[in-house]
Protein backbone atom coordinates (compact mmCIF):
# COMPACT_ATOMS: atom_id res chain seq x y z
CA UNK A 1 0.00 0.00 0.00
CA UNK A 2 2.77 2.35 0.73
CA UNK A 3 4.44 1.69 -2.34
CA UNK A 4 1.62 1.99 -4.42
CA UNK A 5 0.64 5.45 -2.37
CA UNK A 6 4.34 6.57 -2.75
CA UNK A 7 3.82 6.05 -7.33
CA UNK A 8 0.65 8.04 -7.21
CA UNK A 9 1.96 11.01 -5.64
CA UNK A 10 5.31 10.47 -7.73
CA UNK A 11 3.06 10.05 -10.98
CA UNK A 12 1.03 13.52 -9.76
CA UNK A 13 4.44 15.02 -9.62
CA UNK A 14 5.32 14.11 -13.01
CA UNK A 15 1.87 15.46 -14.15
CA UNK A 16 2.32 18.57 -12.48
CA UNK A 17 5.69 18.91 -14.02
CA UNK A 18 4.78 18.01 -17.47
CA UNK A 19 1.91 20.72 -17.14
CA UNK A 20 4.42 23.03 -15.63
CA UNK A 21 7.01 22.71 -18.81
CA UNK A 22 4.58 22.86 -21.40
CA UNK A 23 2.78 25.96 -19.98
CA UNK A 24 6.24 27.94 -20.04
CA UNK A 25 7.45 26.48 -23.13
CA UNK A 26 4.33 27.83 -25.25
CA UNK A 27 4.29 30.91 -23.52
CA UNK A 28 7.81 31.78 -24.40
CA UNK A 29 7.57 30.81 -27.98
CA UNK A 30 4.67 32.65 -28.68
CA UNK A 31 6.01 35.84 -27.50
CA UNK A 32 8.03 36.25 -30.56
CA UNK A 33 5.36 35.90 -33.06
CA UNK A 34 3.68 38.29 -30.94
CA UNK A 35 6.06 40.62 -31.15
CA UNK A 36 6.75 40.15 -34.91
CA UNK A 37 3.21 40.66 -35.22
CA UNK A 38 2.35 43.70 -33.24
CA UNK A 39 5.56 45.29 -35.07
CA UNK A 40 4.02 44.96 -38.14
CA UNK A 41 0.64 46.08 -37.36
CA UNK A 42 2.40 49.36 -36.39
CA UNK A 43 3.13 50.09 -39.90
CA UNK A 44 -0.37 49.77 -41.03
CA UNK A 45 -2.22 53.24 -42.05
CA UNK A 46 -3.68 54.95 -39.09
CA UNK A 47 -7.38 53.91 -37.99
CA UNK A 48 -9.65 52.18 -36.07
CA UNK A 49 -8.89 49.01 -36.80
CA UNK A 50 -5.04 49.65 -36.41
CA UNK A 51 -5.22 50.84 -32.83
CA UNK A 52 -8.17 47.81 -32.29
CA UNK A 53 -5.91 45.12 -33.75
CA UNK A 54 -2.85 46.63 -31.89
CA UNK A 55 -4.49 46.83 -28.48
CA UNK A 56 -5.76 43.17 -28.76
CA UNK A 57 -2.11 41.87 -29.28
CA UNK A 58 -0.89 44.06 -26.38
CA UNK A 59 -3.48 41.86 -24.42
CA UNK A 60 -2.40 38.45 -25.71
CA UNK A 61 1.67 39.66 -25.05
CA UNK A 62 0.64 40.55 -21.66
CA UNK A 63 -1.10 36.90 -21.08
CA UNK A 64 1.57 35.08 -22.31
CA UNK A 65 3.85 37.53 -20.07
CA UNK A 66 2.10 36.20 -16.89
CA UNK A 67 1.73 32.73 -17.72
CA UNK A 68 5.00 32.35 -18.01
CA UNK A 69 5.68 33.93 -14.99
CA UNK A 70 3.00 31.81 -13.09
CA UNK A 71 4.89 28.69 -14.88
CA UNK A 72 8.02 29.48 -13.57
CA UNK A 73 6.90 29.82 -10.15
CA UNK A 74 4.86 27.27 -9.80
CA UNK A 75 6.05 24.65 -7.65
CA UNK A 76 9.62 25.32 -7.80
CA UNK A 77 11.56 26.79 -4.46
CA UNK A 78 12.50 29.69 -4.66
CA UNK A 79 16.23 30.58 -3.51
CA UNK A 80 16.46 33.02 -0.12
CA UNK A 81 19.13 35.31 0.43
CA UNK A 82 19.64 38.18 2.44
CA UNK A 83 18.09 41.36 0.95
CA UNK A 84 17.53 45.12 1.58
CA UNK A 85 13.61 44.73 0.71
CA UNK A 86 14.05 49.31 0.72
CA UNK A 87 16.71 48.53 -2.11
CA UNK A 88 14.54 46.50 -4.22
CA UNK A 89 11.85 48.85 -4.57
CA UNK A 90 13.86 51.73 -4.76
CA UNK A 91 14.94 49.17 -7.89
CA UNK A 92 11.66 48.34 -9.22
CA UNK A 93 10.01 52.29 -9.17
CA UNK A 94 13.07 52.99 -10.85
CA UNK A 95 12.30 50.87 -13.78
CA UNK A 96 8.14 51.21 -13.47
CA UNK A 97 8.39 54.65 -13.45
CA UNK A 98 8.34 55.77 -17.03
CA UNK A 99 5.72 53.55 -17.73
CA UNK A 100 3.58 54.81 -14.94
CA UNK A 101 3.82 58.54 -16.62
CA UNK A 102 2.70 57.79 -19.72
CA UNK A 103 -0.67 57.35 -17.86
CA UNK A 104 -0.15 60.35 -16.48
CA UNK A 105 0.56 59.08 -13.35
CA UNK A 106 3.27 59.79 -11.03
CA UNK A 107 4.90 56.84 -8.57
CA UNK A 108 6.38 58.15 -5.16
CA UNK A 109 8.66 56.22 -2.77
CA UNK A 110 8.92 56.42 0.96
CA UNK A 111 11.00 54.22 2.41
CA UNK A 112 13.42 54.33 5.54
CA UNK A 113 17.15 55.84 5.12
CA UNK A 114 18.15 52.24 6.66
CA UNK A 115 17.86 48.55 5.05
CA UNK A 116 14.86 46.86 5.53
CA UNK A 117 16.00 43.46 6.30
CA UNK A 118 14.81 40.39 4.89
CA UNK A 119 15.85 37.10 3.94
CA UNK A 120 13.94 35.75 0.23
CA UNK A 121 14.17 36.23 -3.37
CA UNK A 122 15.03 39.12 -4.79
CA UNK A 123 13.56 37.98 -7.82
CA UNK A 124 9.96 36.75 -6.96
CA UNK A 125 9.84 40.00 -4.98
CA UNK A 126 10.39 42.22 -7.87
CA UNK A 127 8.05 40.24 -10.03
CA UNK A 128 5.52 40.88 -7.09
CA UNK A 129 5.99 44.67 -7.04
CA UNK A 130 5.90 45.02 -10.67
CA UNK A 131 2.86 43.32 -10.79
CA UNK A 132 1.35 45.55 -8.20
CA UNK A 133 1.83 48.77 -9.47
CA UNK A 134 1.04 47.60 -13.39
CA UNK A 135 -2.23 46.20 -11.97
CA UNK A 136 -2.58 49.89 -10.50
CA UNK A 137 -1.69 52.19 -13.35
CA UNK A 138 -4.18 50.16 -15.29
CA UNK A 139 -7.58 49.81 -12.80
CA UNK A 140 -6.78 52.53 -10.49
CA UNK A 141 -9.14 55.19 -12.75
CA UNK A 142 -8.72 58.96 -12.00
CA UNK A 143 -5.72 58.06 -9.79
CA UNK A 144 -2.70 60.42 -10.34
CA UNK A 145 -0.20 58.60 -7.76
CA UNK A 146 0.80 55.54 -6.59
CA UNK A 147 2.73 55.62 -3.33
CA UNK A 148 5.27 52.81 -2.44
CA UNK A 149 6.08 52.14 1.18
CA UNK A 150 8.46 49.90 2.39
CA UNK A 151 8.40 49.49 5.85
CA UNK A 152 10.23 47.68 8.72
CA UNK A 153 10.49 45.40 9.98
CA UNK A 154 9.49 43.57 6.37
CA UNK A 155 6.43 45.18 4.41
CA UNK A 156 5.84 46.79 1.47
CA UNK A 157 2.69 48.49 0.97
CA UNK A 158 1.45 50.03 -2.56
CA UNK A 159 -1.37 52.68 -2.38
CA UNK A 160 -3.58 54.49 -4.78
CA UNK A 161 -6.57 56.45 -4.92
CA UNK A 162 -8.51 54.73 -7.57
CA UNK A 163 -11.79 53.35 -7.51
CA UNK A 164 -10.70 50.35 -4.88
CA UNK A 165 -12.27 46.96 -4.92
CA UNK A 166 -15.16 46.30 -2.95
CA UNK A 167 -14.98 44.01 0.23
CA UNK A 168 -16.63 41.69 -0.93
CA UNK A 169 -14.52 40.75 -4.39
CA UNK A 170 -11.06 41.59 -2.40
CA UNK A 171 -10.41 37.70 -1.49
CA UNK A 172 -11.66 36.74 -4.50
CA UNK A 173 -9.55 38.95 -6.62
CA UNK A 174 -6.10 36.81 -5.83
CA UNK A 175 -7.30 33.78 -7.27
CA UNK A 176 -5.91 33.08 -11.19
CA UNK A 177 -8.15 34.48 -13.89
CA UNK A 178 -10.71 36.46 -11.72
CA UNK A 179 -11.15 40.13 -12.13
CA UNK A 180 -13.52 42.84 -10.27
CA UNK A 181 -17.21 43.31 -11.97
CA UNK A 182 -16.27 46.74 -12.41
CA UNK A 183 -12.60 46.33 -14.34
CA UNK A 184 -11.88 46.63 -17.70
CA UNK A 185 -8.87 47.17 -19.92
CA UNK A 186 -6.08 44.93 -20.67
CA UNK A 187 -6.02 43.30 -17.51
CA UNK A 188 -5.97 39.26 -17.11
CA UNK A 189 -6.56 38.35 -13.85
CA UNK A 190 -3.53 36.60 -13.17
CA UNK A 191 -1.44 39.39 -11.55
CA UNK A 192 -2.67 39.78 -7.91
CA UNK A 193 -2.82 36.02 -8.26
CA UNK A 194 0.81 35.53 -8.57
CA UNK A 195 1.84 38.14 -6.15
CA UNK A 196 -0.11 35.73 -3.59
CA UNK A 197 1.91 32.90 -4.79
CA UNK A 198 4.91 34.83 -4.44
CA UNK A 199 3.93 35.85 -0.69
CA UNK A 200 2.85 32.35 0.14
CA UNK A 201 6.48 30.70 -1.10
CA UNK A 202 7.68 33.64 1.55
CA UNK A 203 5.44 32.33 4.70
CA UNK A 204 4.34 35.98 4.15
CA UNK A 205 0.67 37.27 3.40
CA UNK A 206 -1.21 39.50 1.06
CA UNK A 207 -3.94 41.97 2.39
CA UNK A 208 -6.09 44.12 0.03
CA UNK A 209 -8.38 47.73 1.85
CA UNK A 210 -9.15 50.73 1.40
CA UNK A 211 -6.96 53.59 0.44
CA UNK A 212 -8.28 56.69 3.36
CA UNK A 213 -10.50 59.16 1.09
CA UNK A 214 -10.68 55.83 -1.06
CA UNK A 215 -8.62 54.07 -3.67
CA UNK A 216 -7.05 50.68 -2.75
CA UNK A 217 -3.86 49.45 -0.54
CA UNK A 218 -1.92 46.33 -0.95
CA UNK A 219 -0.08 45.37 1.91
CA UNK A 220 2.57 42.94 1.12
CA UNK A 221 3.78 41.14 4.96
CA UNK A 222 6.72 39.45 5.05
CA UNK A 223 7.33 36.57 7.79
CA UNK A 224 10.72 35.39 7.41
CA UNK A 225 12.77 39.29 7.98
CA UNK A 226 15.91 38.43 10.41
CA UNK A 227 18.28 41.07 11.20
CA UNK A 228 21.21 41.12 9.38
CA UNK A 229 24.61 42.82 10.49
CA UNK A 230 26.35 45.97 9.26
CA UNK A 231 29.57 43.78 7.84
CA UNK A 232 26.96 41.76 5.95
CA UNK A 233 24.64 44.22 4.73
CA UNK A 234 28.19 46.05 3.61
CA UNK A 235 28.94 43.01 1.52
CA UNK A 236 25.37 42.60 0.22
CA UNK A 237 26.07 46.55 -0.91
CA UNK A 238 22.50 47.29 0.52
Amino acid sequence: MVAAFNTALMRIDAAFAAQRNFLANAAHELRTPLTKMRLKLERLPDGELRDGLIRDTKRLGSIVTTLLQLARLSGQSLTFADMDLAAVARAVVSDQVPMALKHGIDIELRSPARPVSLSGSEAAIRVALENLLLNAVRHAVGTKLIVVEALSPAEIRVVDYGPGIPSDERRDVLQPFVRGRDREGEGTGLGLAIVDQIMNAHGGTVALGETEGGGLTVRLSFNSAHPVDAESAAQAGV
